[in-house]
């Protein structure tokens, strides 16, 4: 019987390290809360565009280690492979390294580890500062005695001493093989207002003097069908942002382009220094860099200076415009 593939992604994440610790970042350095942090790690299709790592400054020693659950397989599945993609930064790795695990439990519950994959010690040979590597490995399915209850381990150990080891993450995802007499369990998303895909990438960042706000923000797709409400990001922002917005004390928002879309707006959803006002804050053109400076890299930003756009908020903004479908309810076990 031939199989179909389904690709499995990370769904909650525990934060597994020690205090003091050095907390994963994204692309931007910007800390990144542990229900947010899976976005920056791409799905099925691998890009390098985001990513998530340990930071550049750090305080202390301790490894950097996130927990994920990962979905519910589906009940007859017959195979499961991890995929990775890793990078590494720095002139001496030599105690410096990036584990990713799979266990049966979550880890340190005693659980069982049942597979794992060593960076940059799994690479054939020396390694290539800067350069993506890809690593693939095949789960032996009989270690699996609880398919509701599988987890991954990542864990960025800069080593003793060593102040330049960089880990970078791009890409982590399941790949698993079931028979093709039934539907793929993965739910299926259909945007009503056009075919643009949800921004999911987003990221603000605090620039100039620190404050006390909490500045929030969305962003909303447009092609020529029009701007698509249901594909706008989910809320996003800083918590220590600046209490006035200027050119020098401003708010630095980034996201990635997504395909087909030819403008964004970004509305201000929240401010609780100056200006006080929410609604539209710009129209912004698709290859602008992180925050609108124009390096084309499959990035887009805008600068939070205060501006106002003219046009007020839409409540609807705030629900979506999203409906999901799901098939029918697997058997029981």
């Amino acid at each position: 019987m031939a199989t179909v593939l389904s690709f499995y992604e990370m769904v909650q994440a525990v934060n597994e390290g020690s205090s003091p610790h050095a907390p994963l970042v994204n692309k931007y350095q910007a800390t990144i809360p542990n229900d947010l942090l899976y976005p920056y790690v791409r799905g099925i299709v691998a890009d390098d565009l985001s990513y998530v790592g340990n930071p550049t400054v750090i305080g202390a020693e301790t490894p950097d280690k996130i927990s994920f659950k990962i979905d519910n397989l589906p009940l007859d599945f017959t195979s499961v492979t991890v995929n990775v993609r890793l990078q590494a930064n720095g002139t001496d790795l030599s105690n410096g390294t990036v584990s990713v695990d799979m266990y049966q439990g979550l880890p340190r519950s005693g659980s069982t580890r049942i597979g794992e994959i060593d960076f940059p010690a799994d690479i054939s040979g020396a390694y290539t500062a800067a350069t993506w590597y890809e690593f693939t490995q095949v789960i032996n399915v009989a270690l699996i005695t609880d398919r509701k209850d599988l987890w991954m381990h990542i864990r960025m150990d800069r080593g003793t001493g060593l102040s330049d080891a960089l880990f970078r993450m791009s890409w982590l995802v399941l790949q698993v093989g079931r028979p093709t007499y039934q539907l793929a369990e993965t739910p299926v998303s259909k945007n009503y207002a056009n075919s643009l895909r949800k921004i999911v990438i987003a990221s603000a960042i605090q620039k100039g003097t620190t404050g006390t706000t909490k500045w929030r923000y969305r962003i909303v797709p447009c092609d020529a069908d029009g701007c698509a409400v249901g594909s706008a990001s989910d809320e996003f922002g800083v918590g220590d942002g600046n209490d006035t917005l200027d050119a020098t004390d401003h708010i630095c928002i980034s996201w990635l382009d997504i395909v087909g879309a030819t403008s964004y707006k970004v509305y201000r959803m929240f401010a609780g220094g100056t200006p006080s006002s929410t609604g539209l804050i710009g129209t912004v053109l698709p290859g602008l860099g992180d925050c609108g400076t124009g390096e084309d890299e499959g990035d887009t930003g805008i600068k939070d200076t205060g501006d106002e756009g003219g046009e007020e908020f839409d409540e609807s903004l705030c629900q979506g415009v999203t409906t999901v479908t799901y098939p029918s309810a697997e058997d029981t076990v």
